[in-house]
C-alpha cells in the first residue's frame, strides 16, 4: 500500500484543450457561452426583457461588471488587449445620474465622461490598458 501512494503522488497528468489557433483574447472571449446580467434588489431597474447595456467595438474585452466596494454605483471594467487603440461605444439601458472612469480600486475618479443622446457613451482606450467605469442610476 505504501508503494502505490507514492506511485499516484508522483503521476503529473497534463492536458490541453484549444478552441482555435493562436493568440487572440477577442476570439477566446467569443468561445465563451453568453452571460446575461440580472440587477438584483427590492425593484428591479429594468423591465424584464431589457439589456442593462450594450458594449460595441469588437476590440474592447468587458473584464467585470459589478456593485461597487463602496456607494450605490455599478463598476464596468473594461480592457484592450491589442496593440493599438480600441474605440467602441456604451449604451445604458437605463438612465444614469453620472459615469465617471475611476481608478482600478474604484477610489479615485479619473473623469467625468459624457453620456451623448443621454445614454450612449464613446470609448477610446489605450493599447493593454483596463478602463474602469463607474456608473451611478438616475
Amino acid at each position: 500500500r505504501g508503494s502505490n501512494l507514492l506511485w499516484w503522488q508522483a503521476l503529473t497528468i497534463e492536458a490541453e484543450l484549444v478552441l482555435f489557433t493562436g493568440f487572440d483574447p477577442i476570439k477566446a472571449q467569443q468561445c465563451e457561452l453568453p452571460l446575461s446580467a440580472v440587477i438584483a434588489g427590492p425593484r428591479p431597474l429594468l423591465p424584464a426583457g431589457h439589456s442593462m447595456f450594450r458594449l460595441d467595438g469588437d476590440r474592447l474585452l468587458l473584464t467585470a461588471l459589478k456593485p461597487a466596494e463602496r456607494g450605490r454605483r455599478i463598476i464596468l471594467r473594461l480592457l484592450n488587449p491589442g496593440d493599438e487603440p480600441a474605440t467602441g461605444q456604451l449604451t445604458l439601458g437605463f438612465d444614469a445620474a453620472s459615469v465617471h472612469r475611476v481608478s482600478l480600486d474604484e477610489e479615485r475618479v479619473l473623469e467625468r465622461l459624457a453620456l451623448q443622446e443621454a445614454r450612449r457613451l464613446a470609448l477610446e482606450v489605450p493599447p493593454h490598458r483596463f478602463h474602469t467605469i463607474s456608473i451611478t442610476a438616475a
